[in-house]
């Protein structure tokens, strides 16, 4: 008998010995294993020298222009009239109930629904010393000619005239008018009406909708939002703490980067037990008409796949721990192909016995009698996923890794 074949035969002539390694092997895949995590990193899908990608990764990493979880808060009926008071009202008790809750204390870095310190210092220290250049041609003209001497005095004319009516409102217009005689402020609002990205409610310095019916609330967060365990915690904390706010019954919607990290997060792993569920539930099926003790054959064919698949991602999960979504649905589809070994090797064993051979000898047979040709299909099968790791995109060459691993894992478990 050559070494080869003694090599096959092992797990036959020794099965308490091949049953330990298994086991062994099971828990350490398991141990390896529990370290994935799920991966929907935008890297994950750009090619690998993509200058525009790194550009984005690095914006995401080191600056917070993205880093927020918008709360955008609405009025239960929007035929209703404005009421942003009610609006605004939810807003602190939102901030206080953020400030106050352990939990979200760490995750959070500040919740802002007014224009923030950085906003009004912006406009105290640059735009407004430097309000001239930001006048288009037409507007500056104007300016200018309010420059001149007859309009000079014309506007100060007008601003004696008004800061004396009689009546309380005198003295405020007096400092009104004391820091800006010639109103040239004017100019510029005009300016900036015209290019404002942002309108709200009745000019309010709250990001509130221009209908008064709609209150967005800016929650920036500690970490970035490709951390997909830190994304789902801040979710659901601030989840909790809207919903502890909401006292009068508003419509709270949760949106931005790390919602959507969250929501990807749950899709991966509901893909992934979905996928391998699906998978068995048909494999049972099939097993159901095309066999008598469909039930007992399955087990035996489906043990060693599930093994594999555990041991592949196990091999996978040592130098890799990040799992995309593509990957994620590979166990359903391993399951699929891999299956076609155990058919083999039971279908050869079964009609060994109907022809009145020894468990032990139709085993053996079947052992030897089908591995070459479950080698080559098995081999065919590799070729396609490797056919894969040429590609320049990470998402797909870890899909074609884990894939050909997978595969090995489970041919080696149905062999051995």
């Amino acid at each position: 008998m050559s070494r080869v074949s003694r090599l096959l035969l092992f797990p036959i002539q020794h099965p308490i010995a091949m049953l330990s390694i298994a086991l062994a092997l099971a828990l350490a895949a398991i141990v390896s294993v529990s370290r994935i995590h799920p991966d929907a990193s935008l890297e994950a899908m750009f090619t690998r020298h993509s200058a525009a990608g790194s550009a984005l990764s690095h914006v995401m990493r080191d600056f917070d222009a993205v880093d927020e979880l918008l709360v955008l808060v609405s009025l239960p009926d929007q035929k209703s009239q404005p009421n942003p008071d009610l609006l605004l009202s939810f807003a602190q008790r939102f901030e206080d109930q953020v400030k106050r809750a352990p939990e979200s204390a760490k995750l959070v870095d500040s919740v802002i629904y007014r224009a923030d310190s950085q906003t009004i210092e912006y406009f105290e220290k640059v735009l407004v010393p430097s309000a001239i250049f930001y006048l288009d041609d037409a507007t500056f003209a104007a300016a200018m000619h309010r420059l001149t001497r007859e309009q000079m005095q014309k506007q100060i004319e007008q601003d004696q005239a008004m800061m004396a009516t009689p009546g309380p409102a005198a003295g405020a217009l007096a400092k009104t008018f004391m820091q800006d005689p010639l109103r040239l402020r004017e100019f510029l609002l005009d300016r900036l009406k015209e290019q404002a990205p942002f309108h709200t409610y009745q000019g309010s310095n709250a990001f509130l909708s221009p209908d008064g019916r709609n209150l967005l609330i800016r929650v920036r967060g500690r970490k970035p939002p490709d951390d997909l365990d830190y994304c789902q915690a801040l979710v659901r904390e601030i989840d909790a703490c809207a919903k502890r706010a909401n006292s009068n019954q508003l419509t709270v919607q949760l949106a931005g980067s790390y919602a959507i990290a969250a929501d990807s997060g749950r899709a991966i792993r509901s893909d992934m037990i979905s996928s391998v569920t699906g998978s068995i539930i048909c494999l049972q099926i099939l097993f159901l008409l095309a066999y008598r003790g469909a039930f007992r054959l399955f087990i035996v064919a489906l043990a060693p796949i599930a093994l594999g698949i555990l041991l592949g991602f196990g091999a996978y999960a040592i130098f890799h721990t990040g799992l995309t979504p593509l990957a994620g649905v590979l166990g359903g589809i391993l399951a699929g192909m891999a299956i076609d070994y155990s058919v083999q090797y039971l279908s050869m064993y079964e009609s060994r016995r109907e022809s009145g051979a020894p468990a032990l000898a139709a085993a053996k047979e079947a052992t030897l009698g089908v591995t070459p040709a479950a080698t080559a299909a098995w081999a065919t099968s590799v070729v396609g996923f490797l056919a894969i790791a040429a590609s320049s995109v990470r998402m797909l060459r870890d899909f074609s890794i884990l894939g050909s691993i997978g595969l090995a894992g489970a041919f080696v478990s149905v062999v051995m």
